[in-house]
């Protein structure tokens, strides 16, 4: 299964979606973990395990770890 991780910027939220073979999205949670304020950027380690956001405004990193099922 593919997953879609993307960030909300205004809301400070990430969604994330399983993408299926013809590409059509369903939600994976109703609720999106929180990041900093002014979350601009967001980067998949290669192992795929962990994902960092960088917090603009607040001059931070958020960091969350992928379970098996590649949600955060």
């Amino acid at each position: 299964m593919q997953i879609l991780i993307g960030i909300n910027t205004t809301a400070a939220t990430i969604s994330q979606y399983s993408v299926d073979s013809a590409g059509a999205l369903t939600a994976l949670s109703s609720t999106a973990p929180a990041v900093g304020a002014d979350a601009r950027h967001i980067v998949i380690t290669p192992n795929g395990r962990f994902v960092y956001v960088s917090n603009g405004s607040a001059n931070t990193i958020s960091q969350f770890v992928r379970g098996g099922d590649g949600q955060l």
